[in-house]
């Protein structure tokens, strides 16, 4: 159990994640004047505490098996696959949120007229 407790390749990268979600949910409240918890367990916006997650395991894994060892290179896989699949979701998204504002323009406007 000393042993779970003390792995800095565990906690780091938990407590990075759980700092970022606690940074948006402070930055929710500066924005709207409200404390919203929810903000903790939701996913998207930034920064990504996926890839600040990812990124401070590789970190990690750098500093404690050094640079040239192979848990190295598997962090580093695992961190590009993350922030490249994360940007690419965050871009579709993107592209549908404006799809989708421009169809609720055009009922709203439809709505108008009638």
């Amino acid at each position: 159990m000393r042993a779970l407790l003390s792995n800095a390749a565990l906690w780091l990268p938990l407590s990075v994640a759980f700092g970022v979600q606690l940074y948006k949910m402070l930055a929710y409240w500066v924005q709207t004047g409200r404390i919203d918890f929810k903000v903790l367990a939701q996913a998207g916006g930034m920064p990504s505490s996926h890839s600040a997650m990812v990124c401070s395991l590789m970190t990690a894994i750098g500093y404690q098996y050094g640079l040239d060892s192979g848990l190295f290179a598997i962090a580093v896989a695992l961190a590009v696959i993350v922030m490249y699949d994360a940007r690419g979701v965050r871009q579709e998204s993107g592209k549908q949120a404006r799809v989708i504002n421009q169809i609720l323009e055009e009922i709203r406007l439809l709505n108008r007229k009638h």
